[in-house]
């Protein structure tokens, strides 16, 4: 097979694996690029072959979420009394990117 179709139904792949809120599984991939004669049924399984086995992690989607860190810290006077506490809160972004390895699908953060 041309490594160029390869890399097209790879890709193909990919792109309907990060357009989901959900795990795409190898029929319901199969169905949908089968019953568009894309290609056939070895082909298509040879790219997602391609994709598992691959030695360098693909990066199937990325996200961010806001992270709300707080932290409290306790002042006390020269004698030991207590005399209050400051709060201190950071709002930030987090990535976190989904991963197909070798070893099924890895939540990075």
């Amino acid at each position: 097979m041309n490594t160029d179709s390869i890399v097209l139904y790879k890709l193909i792949i990919l792109y309907m694996l990060d357009r989901v809120d959900f795990t795409l599984t190898n029929s319901q991939i199969s169905d949908f690029v089968l019953t568009k004669g894309y290609t056939n049924y070895f082909t298509l399984q040879e790219a997602i072959n391609g994709l598992i086995e691959c030695d360098t992690p693909h990066i199937i989607k990325g996200r961010i979420v806001k992270v709300k860190n707080t932290e409290r810290e306790e002042q006390f006077d020269q004698r030991g009394n207590h005399i209050g506490a400051e709060v201190h809160e950071v709002i930030s972004n987090k990535m976190i990117f989904n991963v197909l390895t070798p070893n099924g699908f890895k939540a990075l953060t």
